[in-house]
């Protein structure tokens, strides 16, 4: 299982990355929307 959380620039936003390495598979719940667009997430 994988939980990461990223942050956009106004602290009260904040997306979250669920995962599943068995499977690969994986759910982003974002959070508030902003004019600056989703997080920019790692490479694996």
């Amino acid at each position: 299982m994988i939980f990461a959380q990223y942050h956009l620039d106004c602290p009260p936003q904040a997306s979250h990355l669920i995962g599943d390495e068995a499977t690969g598979r994986a759910v982003v719940v974002e959070g508030a929307a902003t004019s600056r667009g989703r997080p920019t997430l790692p490479d694996r």
